[in-house]
């Protein structure tokens, strides 16, 4: 079902034991985004757990950043770094799919968006991005700060986390704290069977 996790400015990261849950649970790829130079930057289409780490702890005084992690469990599209979360909002097939990428909002989303069907190898979220929520940013290029986004959104039935490059982070869906970060699902807990 995928995991989104928010981690704010001045928290510390998920420990390895949540990250290693949020993969175990949800192994098909991750990513994360955060504000940089007035623009989000994403990296994404980690493959490995090892590997997110590395990149994450090549990040500069990565405490001081609000930065949003994905933990992909796939629905709809091929399981490959560019179906990996977070996603630009863009209506470009490049763009959705580049693995490191500077954009003016970035979005990641946890669940199944209904009535969208992709097209093929592609994801119902990038789907959705490109050829809903792109064209609406299309014409208010500050939509994502608005009522109407936030509804659109919450239409879906689905959880989101977006930001701007500003720093801005919005939400939809019910999050869960949990040692200074909040989690769109309990999957950052070993689940005992």
């Amino acid at each position: 079902m995928c995991v989104i996790v928010i981690k704010p400015e001045g928290a510390a990261l998920p420990d390895r034991d949540a990250m290693l849950n949020c993969w175990s649970g949800n192994p098909h790829g991750a990513g994360y985004m955060y504000p940089m130079d007035g623009q989000v930057r994403i990296r994404k289409g980690f493959m490995d757990l090892d590997d997110l780490i590395i990149s994450l702890g090549e990040i500069d005084d990565i405490e001081s950043k609000l930065l949003v992690l994905h933990f992909r469990h796939a629905s709809h599209g091929h399981i490959i770094p560019a179906n990996t979360h977070p996603f630009p909002v863009s209506d470009s097939c490049a763009d959705v799919c580049a693995l490191d990428i500077q954009t003016h909002v970035g979005i990641a989303h946890n669940g199944i968006i209904r009535g969208i069907s992709p097209r093929e190898g592609y994801s119902d979220t990038q789907e959705f991005i490109m050829t809903v929520l792109a064209p609406c940013m299309g014409w208010d290029r500050e939509y994502h700060k608005t009522g109407h986004c936030k509804k659109l959104l919450e239409l879906t039935q689905s959880k989101y986390a977006w930001m701007d490059g500003s720093g801005e982070i919005n939400s939809v869906g019910e999050l869960i704290e949990y040692r200074g970060c909040r989690y769109s699902n309990d999957s950052y807990v070993r689940k005992i069977k």
